[in-house]
């Protein structure tokens, strides 16, 4: 829409009305004006708006006390110190003792926002209870309080990255903040379940476009993603996501991935896919991934319309490759290196 001032209203209506009264001619103008401001500013609030999802799919563990950071510290491959200095959120996992990943997180530090020592750590919300168990078991004597945050708090995500300030943002959100997997991916938000939401979120019901937005990034969530104790750190590109810190102290898990990331060798990574149509039955996960001769290269994990993620090796990457849905009808796919993946990769 072209801004229209009441200088340019006035020629247009003496052009067409040359023998309509100074009177009659402001009056018009006058309204002209009226309906131009009020669609301007319904065309710049509508612009301000994002669209924002909110993950049902997603839970949240609060931990609270003086020794809520060295409990995490020695459990998630993240350097959780830094959490509230120089980053407001970490990506990171939880790993098992022989190095496998067992969960993924994103950590928050909502000091500022829920009070004094306070973390909160987003995982799967089918997950919520077993973490809660795992952290328990390693708490000991620990000065801390482990809560199931995740009827009370929502996540949210948007994919845009402009930070909405709101001047609601001090009554419904606890925080809002850049996605620490991938910057440029969009936002993460934690809100009230119990207050209203700021009128600059649009939210949507369904969590579809967002998982398939994911999946074309090639960024993994959840265990159907990265399945329990059958995948590795490194191969789910958790360093490429800043979710792991190798000058830490000894976490779960720290002796297999720092030896794997020195040696320098990862042959397989998790990487998106783009499926030539979308399949009418679903690609099980953990379904065999063959190159143009048969052979396999690597294991499917899940997708949502065109797009999906697979575990392949590197070497076989740049084929055709193809996998079978459930029932044994051939789809043909290819592999798609990220953008936001470092270059030398």
């Amino acid at each position: 829409m072209l801004p229209v001032n009441s200088l340019t209203l006035c020629r247009i209506i003496q052009k067409a009305n040359l023998y309509m009264c100074t009177r009659c001619q402001s009056q018009i103008i006058n309204q002209k004006a009226r309906v131009f401001r009020t669609k301007q500013h319904c065309l710049f609030s509508t612009a301000s708006l994002s669209k924002t999802y909110k993950l049902k799919s997603r839970g949240l563990v609060q931990l609270q006390g003086v020794d809520a950071v060295p409990l995490l510290q020695g459990l998630v491959t993240s350097d959780v110190t830094q959490l509230g200095l120089s980053e407001k959120s970490q990506y990171s996992m939880l790993l098992n003792v022989q190095g496998r990943v067992l969960y993924d997180l994103i950590l928050y530090d909502v000091s500022h926002s829920v009070g004094e020592n306070c973390l909160l750590v987003e995982c799967e919300v089918t997950a919520v209870e077993e973490i809660m168990k795992l952290i328990k078991k390693y708490k000991l004597r620990k000065k801390v309080e482990i809560t199931n945050k995740s009827e009370e708090l929502s996540v949210l995500a948007t994919l845009l990255n402009e930070d909405t300030n709101t001047e609601e943002k001090s009554e419904s959100v606890v925080i809002e903040t850049k996605d620490p997997r991938v910057l440029s991916f969009g936002r993460r938000i934690i809100l009230h379940s119990d207050k209203s939401y700021s009128k600059n979120y649009i939210i949507e019901s369904s969590e579809t476009s967002y998982h398939e937005r994911r999946y074309e990034w090639g960024i993994p969530e959840g265990t159907t993603d990265l399945p329990p104790g059958n995948c590795t750190p490194l191969e789910s590109n958790l360093v490429f996501m800043n979710g792991v810190s190798f000058d830490k102290g000894c976490y779960l898990g720290q002796e297999l991935t720092a030896r794997s990331h020195h040696t320098g060798v990862i042959r397989k990574r998790l990487m998106p896919v783009i499926l030539d149509k979308v399949s009418t039955e679903q690609i099980e996960p953990g379904e065999t991934v063959l190159d143009r001769n048969g052979k396999s290269v690597g294991k499917f994990r899940n997708s949502l319309g065109l797009y999906g993620l697979a575990l392949l090796r590197l070497a076989d990457v740049t084929e055709t490759l193809h996998v079978k849905d459930k029932n044994g009808n051939p789809l043909t796919m290819k592999a798609v290196i990220p953008s936001w993946w470092p270059k030398d990769h």
